[in-house]
């Protein structure tokens, strides 16, 4: 007994090739099509070199940016120390966190515009979008697109690069990198 042999069987597919042999025609065009890829390999290494050096330049620039939004301000909260836990609690909006960085990470004091999934991101360079009133910018939580988009790393620049590149979905990371850092920032997209 070989056991479970139904896996070689997807090696069946292979006997398609068979028939590059056989019509002449089709034989011709494999092979252009082989020697054109081989021939874009160099292509393919500049291409990888392009988006390396404008990873790193967006990593320098925007590294940590696109996780700036508005949080509700704690102007009116007050941070105590209760004896009985001896650490130190934050009362804001009628309701006791156990710190600030709790109540700055918690999703229900982000500002979210209507219909929108993330919060708004926002930057403190002057040309930069602004918070509304009662939030302040601040550097917390998860990056927009369930931590997808950002410059944060080399992988998730080159991947916002290569983005940029195919054009997919290219101005939503664009919108959220001028709201963050600022329209000065647009040469980078040119």
């Amino acid at each position: 007994d070989l056991g479970n042999v139904s896996a070689l069987r997807t090696f069946r597919v292979l006997r398609a090739l068979k028939t590059i042999s056989v019509i002449p025609g089709l034989k011709t065009i494999v092979g252009a099509l082989i020697q054109s890829v081989k021939k874009l390999a160099d292509v393919m290494i500049l291409t990888v070199f392009c988006l390396s050096v404008f990873a790193l330049i967006g990593l320098q620039l925007f590294m940590g940016n696109l996780r700036q939004k508005c949080v509700r301000s704690t102007s009116h909260c007050l941070n105590t120390t209760l004896p009985s836990y001896n650490n130190s609690t934050f009362f804001c909006n009628n309701r006791t966190w156990p710190s600030l960085e709790d109540f700055n990470n918690n999703e229900d004091n982000y500002f979210k515009v209507e219909g929108a999934k993330d919060a708004l991101i926002c930057g403190n360079a002057s040309d930069a979008g602004k918070c509304p009133d009662g939030f302040e910018c601040l550097k917390t939580g998860r990056n927009p697109n369930y931590g997808y988009t950002s410059f944060d790393t080399f992988g998730w620049a080159f991947l916002s690069l290569f983005r940029l590149m195919t054009q997919d979905y290219w101005e939503n990371l664009y919108h959220h990198t001028l709201r963050s850092a600022g329209k000065a920032y647009m040469v980078f997209f040119v």
